[in-house]
């Protein structure tokens, strides 16, 4: 069982925009974390193992078109144990006039 925390969410008007999240992530013990970046129904997860010897930095892209007003979020995945700091974290919109995003197959 684990815990999913909210790092840093967004709000926006309508509009299609590129959202681009990263946090640095830094916990003692190894485990394995994963961090989502969420617009509407699109998403964006890194996964990546923690450990005090060394901090990791997650950085994930979403684009989406909202219709109306709504919020992008950038949230991690802590697993049971030790707390997960999440430092330098910032999370972007950027605007544009159209979008397309096609997954891998």
């Amino acid at each position: 069982a684990g815990t999913t925390g909210t790092v840093l969410s967004l709000n926006v008007p309508a509009g299609s925009y590129l959202f681009i999240a990263k946090g640095v992530l830094a916990k003692a013990g190894s485990t394995l974390i994963t961090c989502t970046t969420s617009a509407g129904s699109d998403t964006d997860t890194s996964l990546s193992h923690i450990d005090a010897a060394a901090n990791n930095t997650l950085v994930n892209t979403v684009v989406h078109t909202f219709g109306s007003a709504g919020t992008a979020t950038f949230a991690c995945n802590n697993p049971a144990g030790n707390p997960l700091f999440v430092t330098n974290a910032k999370l972007t919109a950027v605007p544009f006039a159209g979008l397309q995003n096609v997954a891998t197959p």
